[in-house]
């Protein structure tokens, strides 16, 4: 049984979406994997298992696994902030879908909100702006900042780390 995406990773209360079971793996470590510090659930909300294979990292739907929207929406809306909710366009976060919820924080994460520019960790009167954003149809990760060198059609430098991984739909 494949899992439903996207893939919401529950990092010690600071929830990810990832569009891809890869992309999700990607950015786990193994250590951390084994230590427990994860919990995975996919777009349904299914409890996933996490197995660290030495330094890599996979996901698989415990045949046994039963959707629990419930817990994986309260763990979204304790995440999803009022102002935040706003921003994407959530009156009431305990009215909302867990659809509604999981695209709002992957719409939060993709930049795609004015509060985060583009990125989780971005702030957008800061000197330097880190996160995710889409780049020719795929997700990169991007790092913007006023003391690197200048781009010459951007006015500020950037670094961006480009994945040759699956297409992101819009």
């Amino acid at each position: 049984m494949d899992a439903a995406l996207p893939i919401v990773i529950d990092e010690e209360g600071n929830l990810m979406v990832y569009p891809t079971v890869e992309m999700a793996c990607l950015e786990m470590e193994a250590i951390d994997v084994v230590d427990g510090v994860y919990e995975a659930f996919d777009g349904h909300g299914r409890r996933l298992k996490l197995v660290a294979h030495g330094e890599f990292v996979s996901i698989a739907v415990p045949p046994d696994a039963h959707p629990e929207p419930a817990e994986l929406e309260r763990r979204l809306r304790k995440y999803i902030d009022p102002e935040l909710a706003a921003d994407l366009g959530i009156e009431n976060v305990d009215d909302a879908s867990l659809p509604a919820l999981v695209h709002a924080l992957f719409s939060y994460q993709r930049g795609e909100t004015a509060r985060s520019g583009y990125g989780t960790w971005n702030q957008p009167d800061r000197a330097t702006r880190v996160g995710w954003e889409r780049h020719a149809g795929r997700l990169v990760f991007r790092i913007s900042a006023r003391w690197l060198p200048i781009h010459r059609h951007r006015g500020y430098g950037r670094i961006e780390l480009l994945s040759n991984g699956p297409r992101i739909e819009k």
